[in-house]
Parts: structure tokens; C-alpha cells; sequence
């Protein structure tokens, strides 16, 4: 078996690939105009709420099938005080996912992307949590009806509790730990968009 030892390069020769080691770009945005990055966002958004709205509008069809089955007459005062919140909370998180259409919509060819997409953020954001507490009513008003209200506290505070960990302070957690500078990595690397 015959050793080789790699040569160093020659000035003549291309210089070698970067490290693989080296850390990821600050952004998925570096290196690109305005325009191209909110059109990047855009899309990014908009494939986002292609994947949360169909759940929302089963969860508030759902709702609004409960209020005209015979089961609704014999619901407890609590009961109907936690379908009654459940569904506007499903409402209004409908509302909201479905609004950065209808911005888009109202405001096409007036170049203002930037501003739907930072309203887009805020109203997206409230949905969801709008969605974790209609989900934690829809899990009581089951849960309660089937078993009992002790329980259906349980589930419904572990269903919230869960959306919560996953949906916010998981990412949280992540972008506070990006946020933090470190000593090993290069400055321009520590932002942590």
C-alpha cells in the first residue's frame, strides 16, 4: 500500500473549497437585494399558512357542527361558557390567518410587501395562540363531557402546556441562544437572525 501526502497547492492551482466546518451564513438573505428578500418571506409566509389554515377551518367547522347537534341542549352553564369562547377563538384565528390575503389582495402593485409581511407576522402570531387555546377548549368540552372536569382541566392544560412548549418557547429558546454572542464563533456569525 503505497502513502500519499497530500502537496500543498501550487500559486497556479484554484484554492480549495471552503471548510465544511465553518459556521452557516448569518441569513438565508445574505447576498440579496430587498425585493428578493421579501419575496423570499412572502412565499416562506404564505406556504406557512397553507399549512396552518386547513387545520383551523376543521377546528371551527367542527365547533360550529357541535351547535346544532342534540347533545348542545344538555351541556352544562361551563360547558357552553367553554364551546362559546373555543369557537370565537377559532373565529378570530380564522379571521387573522386568512387576513395577509386579503392585504395582498387590496394593496397589489402598490409596493408595500414589507409592511404586509410585518402585519402578516403579528396576525399569525396571534392566531396561533388563539389556535393552542381553541384546541385546549375543544380537548376540555370533550374531555368533560366524557369523563369529568377535573380531567378535562388536565388534558386541556397539557394540550395548551404542549402547544406552548412547541410552538413558542422552544423557537424562543432557540433564537435567545443565537442571540447570545460566543466566544469561539466569528463576530459576524453571533447575530443569529
Amino acid at each position: 500500500m503505497a502513502l500519499t501526502v497530500p502537496l500543498p497547492p501550487s500559486p497556479t492551482s484554484p484554492p480549495s473549497a471552503p471548510s465544511t466546518d465553518a459556521p452557516p451564513p448569518e441569513s438565508a438573505s445574505e447576498g440579496e437585494s430587498k425585493a428578493e428578500q421579501l419575496r423570499r418571506e412572502h412565499e416562506e409566509l404564505f406556504h406557512e399558512l397553507r399549512a396552518v389554515i386547513p387545520g383551523a377551518e376543521v377546528l371551527f367547522a367542527f365547533l360550529l357542527t357541535v351547535a346544532f347537534s342534540q347533545r348542545m341542549d344538555t351541556l352544562t352553564s361551563t360547558q357552553r361558557g367553554v364551546y362559546y369562547g373555543t369557537l370565537l377563538s377559532a373565529g378570530a384565528a380564522l379571521v387573522l390567518l386568512l387576513a395577509p390575503s386579503a392585504f395582498h389582495r387590496l394593496r397589489f402593485r402598490k409596493h408595500d410587501k414589507e409592511a404586509m409581511m410585518i402585519t402578516a407576522t403579528v396576525e399569525a402570531i396571534v392566531a396561533l395562540w388563539l389556535i393552542s387555546l381553541s384546541i385546549a377548549g375543544a380537548v376540555f368540552l370533550i374531555t368533560d363531557i366524557l369523563f369529568s372536569t377535573t380531567w378535562a382541566a388536565l388534558a386541556s392544560g397539557g394540550i395548551f402546556l404542549l402547544a406552548v412548549t412547541c410552538w413558542w418557547i422552544i423557537p424562543l429558546s432557540r433564537r435567545a441562544a443565537q442571540d447570545t454572542p460566543r466566544d469561539d464563533m466569528p463576530t459576524r456569525y453571533s447575530s443569529g437572525r
